[in-house]
């Protein structure tokens, strides 16, 4: 149990490309003794105009080429 006041953080363990549509961001919320929670966020680019699902671009790719693991 985290008590007020008590400094957390928040640390990217993996981005990682699943599909041409989506990534996945894994990460771990602690503190320097004790780690409280995983966690996996799956982040989809999406077409405001069709309401669906889009590939993400090659703009966009070279941006988080960087931060992937494959």
């Amino acid at each position: 149990r985290v008590t007020p006041g008590t400094y957390v953080t928040i640390r990217r363990h993996g981005l990682r490309q699943t599909t041409l549509a989506d990534l996945e961001l894994s990460y771990q919320i602690g503190d320097a003794d004790q780690l409280y929670a995983e966690a996996t966020t799956k982040i989809v680019a999406y077409d405001i105009h069709t309401g669906r699902p889009r590939r993400l671009s090659a703009p966009e790719l070279a941006f988080l080429a960087s931060y992937l693991r494959r």
